[in-house]
């Protein structure tokens, strides 16, 4: 009896010796991430690995997504925190492994899809250049809020927006006021109830009322031949703006310019006397334009009138004579020598003599009356086309030298 009692001690005791198994294979979960599985860029997301049947284990994590979450996001009691940014915006998968001294090890994973957040935009925007006076309206659009109210404020000093500006919809209408006139840049924050917020920002120019005025017209409306004479088109409430500039002069062509910052000159010559009726026109790429007008007068300039004591002189050197062979002047013709610019506006003996020429030559009907007028220049025109000249109906080089020769 005592031999069967001393087996079972030392049966007994060789049991405790054997080591204890798991009653069941080691495992792990996790609970569900905080604030969410999709998060937005910025938001703190955490979970807590639970394992089952290990003792002390530690942990190991691979992030699906390159240069997101890594082990270091976990401590040794299983707790996960991240911070996502702006580069983590995807889908994560954290594969979390764990393992112990005693060879138990188990793996899981937890997906987190994070965000940029919420956006913001404008639509509906005409223009980011605008007058006083004309109404400015876009609407703030926005993605993952939910009912947003806005805020505006303006960086401009003494503004005229209000928090009124933008409505409950995200819609802003503003009428810029004399005082607005300037750079403005615009901020209109849009947030839930959730806290969630976005910020949209949006630049305006606010010009005064177009106008179009000369400025420092130098001498004056009259300018002499060969004077020069400058003005400025000077604007406001124009962007970028292009000029043109319209003689209304008989002539086709004019000495007038204009250059692209609306600076004008004008040098004019014998051909230019008379009336010079001149329209600037500005416009820009708004489709803004405004019109100016001035006339600019190119009085005729007489020829000095000789003295009775000059009479036989200007006789001998205005007309030419035509001898006979044998040197005589009994077959004579006397022939009017032309010297200078005649032109609408020209008058005097120099007219009357080309009247008279182009008369006998059958291309002047009119009576010789000494001014140079419509009539004197399309005979000259029409002189000029018969001899090969340029049709410019004014008497200049080319054209004396023709008439010279009497035919």
């Amino acid at each position: 009896m005592h031999f069967k009692f001393f087996v079972r001690l030392v049966i007994g005791i060789s049991l405790l010796c054997v080591p204890v198994l798991a009653s069941a294979a080691a495992s792990a979960t996790a609970t569900t991430p905080y604030p969410g599985t999709t998060v937005t860029a910025g938001t703190r997301v955490s979970f807590i690995v639970l394992p089952s049947g290990f003792s002390h284990p530690s942990y190991t994590l691979v992030d699906s997504f390159s240069g997101g979450a890594t082990t270091g996001n976990i401590d040794s009691s299983g707790n996960f925190v991240w911070y996502p940014n702006k580069d983590d915006v995807g889908t994560h998968t954290f594969a979390i492994s764990l393992a112990d001294a005693l060879g138990n090890t188990a793996t899981l994973s937890v997906t987190v899809a994070v965000t940029a957040g919420p956006t913001g935009g404008v639509a509906n925007l005409a223009s980011d250049t605008v007058t006083i006076g004309y109404p400015v309206t876009f609407t703030v659009t926005t993605t993952g809020l939910s009912n947003p109210t806005y805020g505006i404020s303006d960086s401009f000093p003494g503004s005229s927006i209000r928090s009124s500006s933008v409505s409950a919809g995200g819609l802003l209408n503003w009428t810029p006021l004399p005082q607005d006139i300037g750079v403005h840049t615009l901020t209109i924050t849009a947030q839930d109830s959730a806290g969630f917020s976005t910020t949209v920002t949006q630049k305006f120019t606010v010009l005064p009322v177009p106008s179009l005025t000369l400025l420092n017209l130098l001498p004056g409306t009259t300018v002499r031949v060969g004077e020069k004479m400058t003005f400025v088109a000077s604007t406001t409430g124009f962007v970028n703006p292009t000029f043109a500039l319209r003689d209304a002069f008989w002539m086709s062509s004019s000495s007038v310019m204009i250059d692209s910052a609306g600076r004008a000159s004008f040098t004019p010559q014998y051909k230019d006397i008379g009336a010079h009726p001149l329209t600037i026109a500005v416009s820009d790429t708004r489709g803004q334009k405004l019109n100016a007008s001035i006339t600019i007068t190119v009085p005729y300039q007489p020829p000095t009138t000789a003295t009775s004591s000059d009479t036989s002189t200007q006789t001998s050197t205005s007309a030419q004579t035509t001898q006979t062979s044998t040197g005589s002047t009994s077959a004579t013709k006397i022939l009017y020598v032309f010297k200078k610019y005649l032109g609408v506006g020209s008058s005097g003996a120099d007219v009357t003599a080309l009247q008279k020429l182009l008369k006998d030559l059958n291309y002047f009907s009119g009576d010789a009356t000494g001014y140079f007028g419509q009539v004197t220049s399309k005979a000259v025109q029409a002189y000029q086309k018969a001899h090969g000249l340029e049709a410019v109906g004014y008497v200049g080089p080319g054209t004396r030298a023709q008439l010279n020769l009497g035919k």
